[in-house]
């Protein structure tokens, strides 16, 4: 699987990428992230040295610019949005800052019948506000085909939790 005909970055994956090298952060964590939004290694269909090409691509292709505005990225791949739908009912949220530029890190987990943890979906967000929030679990919801969790735990939010009815 690691023979170069049997790798292939696909455009979701580039544009993933993308989104993560405006925030600054290197291919290395991209692909760390990719492999976590697909559960294992064997499911990312491309290494760690095909990620930091796309982030070398894209430095020769802007140069020093900074990034300007993200508002929000949201990404769950397939194995994830199934995962939802067998072990969604109790959905969980965590939110961090990760940067220097204040960018919330959003994940959205869950626990299988092992007890494990387990992924649903991630994103990246500007703020705490009720709009990106609405924007979010929208998304969220138009991703997993509008199946809504029996619970959710979060941190208390008051924009979080005027959005989640």
């Amino acid at each position: 699987m690691f023979m170069k005909g049997n790798r292939e970055i696909t455009d979701v994956q580039k544009q993933f990428v993308t989104k993560v090298k405006v925030l600054k952060l290197r291919g290395v964590k991209a692909f760390r992230g990719w492999k976590e939004l697909c559960g294992a290694y064997n499911n990312v269909d491309a290494t760690e040295v095909d990620f930091k090409n796309i982030v070398r691509d894209i430095k020769s292709y802007i140069g020093d610019y900074d990034a300007q505005i993200l508002a929000a990225v949201f990404s769950a791949d397939v194995i994830s949005i199934k995962n939802y739908l067998l072990f969604g009912e109790v959905l969980s949220d965590a939110t961090y800052g990760t940067n220097k530029y204040d960018i919330l890190f959003v994940s959205f987990m869950g626990v299988d019948y092992h007890k494990r943890f387990i992924t649903f979906g991630a994103a990246l967000l500007a703020d705490e506000g009720l709009e990106c929030y609405t924007w979010l679990f929208n998304t969220f919801l138009e991703a997993t085909g509008g199946h809504h969790p029996i619970i959710i735990i979060t941190n208390q939010d008051k924009s979080m939790k005027s959005v989640i009815p």
